[in-house]
């Protein structure tokens, strides 16, 4: 069961990686079925692709100012919360307990 879509909206995120100025076009998550905490219609983070946050388990993307992308995963009952950026190998799974992401910067 699908628990988000991605919003037809485009948002430019500039960032520098290694000295390089770089650029991704990210679309925001909007909740499309009650799970967990999350109402349908719920407008979330935003994210490049949707192998980025799982459509399976209780994981989200809280803040409209969090952002995702370039090979991050999210899954399970991680939550991502504050202004965070999220890029590069990041991997945060949550099978049981509970991880919580506050206002990040995170690249691998």
């Amino acid at each position: 069961m699908r628990k988000y879509r991605l919003s037809e909206e485009q948002r430019a995120f500039s960032y520098q990686e290694d000295g390089t100025k770089k650029s991704v076009l990210l679309r925001q998550i909007i909740a499309i079925s009650d799970f967990n905490d999350v109402i349908a219609g719920t407008a979330g983070g935003w994210i490049d692709r949707e192998t980025v946050l799982a459509q399976e388990g209780n994981c989200w993307i809280y803040d409209q100012n969090a952002i995702a992308f370039g090979g991050t995963v999210i899954s399970g009952n991680t939550r991502i919360t504050g202004t965070s950026v999220l890029w590069g190998e990041v991997y945060a799974r949550i099978t049981s307990g509970s991880i919580i992401v506050k206002s990040a910067r995170v690249h691998i």
